[in-house]
């Protein structure tokens, strides 16, 4: 099957890994015998992008069709003329070189399409038989903070797509709010890529925490550091160690010093992927304290390396915690959280890593989303 993917950015560490999730599905697919295609129109401002290029090459048997240029900021009639017509331009080329696809994919469509593109493809499908799927990510969907404009597309892309898919229970019940209709909606969760499977290790007696994120106020390290603080203090058997860059770097560091916890505090900066994989098999409990997921990908990593996790209670992913692979604490409340860390620290035996493991295995990995979405492809 011939599938264009279309997704956010090229991910790459110099511009934030934006689109990882979008080219994982395509690596994914590839890898499951089909033409695939990754094709990404990366219009974020001038602060991101510092030139206007095209890409084309091949990364692990997925043909990449990519176009830079940088329109962030400048006013959105402006913003999306230039984008539809650079777009257009591209995909003909695309088309005219690869012929049509079988179906096109979008990720993130309120992001990686115009109204203008969007209304080209929807009559050029009708002309010519394939099928376009869109997968909704974006968490201002799941917050219900669309513009005017967003509401209007969003409701005409779900009523024209062949196939409507989400990535969790809370951003289906989201959509279906805002566009008010009767249409099935998948939840297809992000995948998850092979480096996290479970690798067996001698046990330890210390409780070595991990968390994983951007530096950003959303993901609250702060929040969880105080509580980490409050409960563990001076008791150089148990650690924190967070993973990620961001804006709040430098803060999150004043205050682990301020709190004289630099001895059981850690901060990595931005890791690789590789390297994040090799830090959670070391690690014995992963911890989130972030307010608003609309999916929780670190937390899929945490499991199939075979972490349980703590999460708070509204997470998209409550449907798969049971006593067996972690620990729900209440939203905004510190007590509760502090209460979860110390039960997880306490009860670390009870855990069977390589079960939590072999059934995040089945409903994230790469393997299995890959063949939900063939299933889908194959019954429009």
């Amino acid at each position: 099957m011939k599938i264009f993917v279309v997704g956010r950015a090229f991910p790459e560490k110099s511009t934030g890994m934006i689109g990882l999730f979008e080219f994982q599905q395509a690596q994914a697919l590839s890898a499951a015998g089909n033409d695939v295609h990754y094709i990404y129109f990366d219009s974020r401002s001038i602060k991101v992008n510092r030139t206007i290029k095209r890409t084309e090459k091949v990364v692990d048997n997925v043909k990449v069709h990519g176009f830079i240029m940088p329109l962030g900021g400048i006013p959105e009639p402006v913003f999306s003329s230039i984008k539809s017509f650079f777009y257009r331009k591209l995909m003909d080329r695309i088309f005219e070189e690869n012929g049509l696809p079988d179906v096109i994919h979008f990720h993130f469509p309120l992001l990686t399409a115009t109204l203008k593109i969007w209304g080209w493809l929807i009559n050029l499908r009708e002309q010519n038989r394939f099928h376009i799927v869109v997968t909704e990510h974006w968490s201002r969907v799941l917050k219900k903070t669309l513009n005017k404009r967003q509401n209007v597309f969003l409701r005409k892309i779900y009523k024209e797509t062949n196939a409507f898919l989400a990535v969790s229970n809370n951003l289906k019940t989201s959509i279906q709010e805002i566009c008010g209709g009767d249409k099935e909606i998948v939840v297809v969760p992000n995948m998850v890529s092979d480096l996290f499977c479970y690798k067996k290790r001698e046990k330890t007696e210390n409780a070595r925490f991990v968390a994983i994120g951007r530096l950003d106020l959303l993901k609250r390290f702060d929040f969880l550091i105080d509580a980490f603080a409050e409960e563990f203090a001076g008791d150089k058997s148990i650690s924190l160690t967070i993973i990620g860059g961001g804006a709040l770097y430098n803060s999150l560091k004043h205050q682990i010093e301020s709190l004289k916890m630099e001895k059981q505090i850690f901060l990595t900066g931005y890791k690789e992927l590789s390297e994040v994989a090799e830090i959670l098999h070391e690690m014995d409990i992963y911890v989130s304290a972030s307010r608003v997921e609309t999916f929780g990908v670190p937390v899929i990593e945490a499991w199939i390396s075979g972490l349980p996790a703590i999460v708070a209670d509204n997470s998209p992913l409550n449907d798969y915690f049971t006593p067996h692979n972690g620990v729900l604490f209440k939203l905004d409340d510190k007590e509760s959280l502090r209460s979860s860390l110390r039960y997880a620290s306490d009860h670390m035996d009870k855990y069977d890593r390589e079960e939590i493991s072999k059934v995040a295995v089945g409903l994230f990995s790469s393997k299995c989303v890959s063949k939900q979405l063939m299933q889908i492809y194959s019954n429009i």
